[in-house]
């Protein structure tokens, strides 16, 4: 998804919110190149509980997945 976003859209940033109990979740996007940015405490009410969010980007830079390049033929600058 992100080498679309990055590789078809021509995107720079992509960011994304996830629940601090997602601890899996975390992980995940991490390994997929996100970047933990900021932490919203108790903004978000589960029940009677107040949780906190996660703000994570992921930057074009860092992202590099030439699947979509090598099958467009072209970076978005390019075209």
């Amino acid at each position: 998804m992100l080498d679309y976003g990055f590789t078809a859209l021509g995107l720079q940033n992509v960011m994304l919110r996830v629940y601090s109990s997602n601890v899996r979740g975390i992980r995940t996007y991490t390994r997929a190149g996100f970047r933990e940015v900021g932490w919203r405490r108790g903004a978000h009410r589960i029940g009677a509980r107040s949780v906190d969010v996660v703000l994570m980007d992921c930057l074009a830079s860092r992202c590099h997945s030439p699947v979509l390049r090598r099958i467009l033929g072209s970076t978005p600058d390019q075209r």
